[in-house]
């Protein structure tokens, strides 16, 4: 995680990964979160992280467990490319550089932070039966608006911010 926080500084304004670059929020809004999803959902076997930019949730996940097969889905290529570098190495990390629209799965679960879920919700219950959300009260309504995934558990985050975590079945799993 060193590593990725590293080349995270490197290459973030060259490219804009975040907006959150002071390391102290690096560590707390970025890895831990993402540690703490891991731990909230009990994540496990093939997971797609969706929309990844710079590689959060995904990578910290993959790297707290190497039995978790993690794709990284990232539309725009210096995105990706910067994905790439990060887990060059890793065996249990894949990078795909294209639209969550035109993604293959299944995979037992897919992952979010900062997409915007409404347009996404039939196409994520085509790819998961599991959804693990950091995410806002709306996406709440957005998952559940028409039947297709039921909300199972909202966590605040531990700390002082915006957003929850949402655990998420599809309908009928």
């Amino acid at each position: 995680m060193l590593q990725h926080e590293r080349l995270l500084q490197a290459w973030n304004p060259r490219i804009n990964l975040t907006r959150i670059v002071q390391p102290g929020e690096v560590a707390r809004r970025h890895f831990g979160e993402a540690l703490f999803l891991s731990r909230e959902a009990h994540l496990s076997g093939s997971i797609a992280d969706l929309g990844a930019g710079a590689g959060f949730p995904g990578l910290p996940i993959a790297a707290l467990d190497g039995d978790i097969q993690m794709l990284e889905v990232e539309s725009v290529m210096k995105k990706a490319n910067f994905l790439r570098e990060v887990t060059r190495g890793w065996s249990n990390v894949r990078v795909a550089e294209t639209r969550i629209e035109d993604l293959r799965g299944p995979f037992d679960w897919v992952i979010m932070r900062a997409v915007l879920v409404e347009p996404l919700v039939e196409r994520l219950a085509e790819l998961a039966p599991r959804a693990a959300l950091l995410a806002g009260s709306r996406s709440v309504e957005a998952l559940e608006q028409d039947g297709i995934w039921k909300v199972t558990r909202r966590i605040p985050l531990p700390w002082d911010g915006p957003g929850e975590i949402l655990i998420a079945d599809r309908a009928g799993s």
